[in-house]
């Protein structure tokens, strides 16, 4: 045992010397040998007119077969490399760039291209750059705590978006909305940011982000009754009149906006082109103000009596 250890641990600094120098001896030998191995180098337009865009994506990089010594493509691996196509020349429409050597740029001597694995050929279209302004649309899903209710239209700050894009792009869109999102429980009016939905966007909105204001208020009810009751759209000269006359409403909304809201608001009238549809029993179209529901109404059914 005692020899074992005088073996090993007798002169160790000069053995651990040994060691490393027989190390970087293999190291040299084969890093001095001839290797094939594959890269990826980004891909580069430049020299592009700033009144052009590209109007469909191209391929962000390429990949490449490269040969040469062992110590030259380990210095690869620390190199930020780039295949650039030159689009100085080009304009609207499609262009065809094939790739070959000319287009990579070897941060190292003596590393050879052996081939271009994909992609070979680039296709790139180009549209003129503009832009556009926008309204951003509401997708958000406001779901008030019990006994309240929104009052009024969500709006958006900014209430529009610069865009900017390929001008063809542009031409399609006519707003940019919100993400889908359900809020629930809502007490008082409130603040949030909003994502904008840019999937499948091909042009690219100068924010990302609104600021939403939701107005929320108790809710209310409100009753009016003997609310006249009118005929519409009736042939001329025809003398028929609504039975009953009348109608008793009950109105629900926020608690500011009933406040508000008078019997000249409130217009009940049944339609005589319903007559076809609906036979004898004909529904009473009410209309009022924005954001007030009907909750009930008395009778739910009319006629025409001539």
């Amino acid at each position: 045992m005692g020899l074992i250890r005088k073996i090993f641990l007798e002169n160790i600094a000069l053995k651990f010397i040994a060691i490393i120098a027989a190390f970087m001896l293999w190291l040299f030998v084969i890093t001095e040998k001839e290797y094939t191995h594959e890269y990826k180098f980004g891909l580069e337009i430049y020299g592009l007119s700033k009144k052009y865009t590209l109007k469909y994506p191209v391929a962000d990089s390429v990949r490449v077969m490269l040969t040469g010594k062992g110590r030259e493509l380990l210095k690869l691996n620390f190199e930020d490399m780039r295949a650039t196509i030159d689009a100085s020349t080009f304009t609207t429409g499609k262009h065809i760039a094939e790739l070959n050597a000319e287009n990579f740029v070897i941060p190292v001597g003596n590393v050879r291209i052996e081939e271009i694995i994909e992609p070979t050929i680039v296709e790139i279209v180009l549209d003129y750059l503009d832009k556009k302004e926008i309204p951003v649309e509401n997708r958000l899903m406001i779901e008030p705590a019990d006994g309240y209710v929104v009052e009024g239209q969500i709006t958006f700050e900014p209430p529009t978006i610069m865009v900017g894009g390929p001008q063809s792009e542009l031409r399609k869109i006519e707003s940019i909305s919100t993400v889908d999102k359900k809020i629930s429980g809502l007490r008082v009016s409130t603040t949030l940011v909003a994502e904008l939905d840019t999937t499948g966007l091909k042009v690219v909105p100068v924010t990302r982000r609104v600021i939403a204001s939701i107005p929320i208020d108790h809710i209310a009810s409100k009753s009016f009754r003997d609310i006249p009751v009118r005929l519409r759209n009736a042939p001329r000269g025809y003398r028929g009149v609504v039975k009953p006359r009348t109608i008793d409403l009950t109105l629900s909304g926020s608690r500011s906006a009933l406040e508000e809201l008078t019997e000249r608001d409130v217009e009940v009238y049944v339609d005589y082109n319903q007559i076809a549809l609906e036979g004898d029993r004909i529904r009473p179209i009410i209309k009022t103000q924005p954001y007030i529901r009907v909750s009930s109404k008395k009778p739910e059914y009319f006629m025409i009596e001539d």
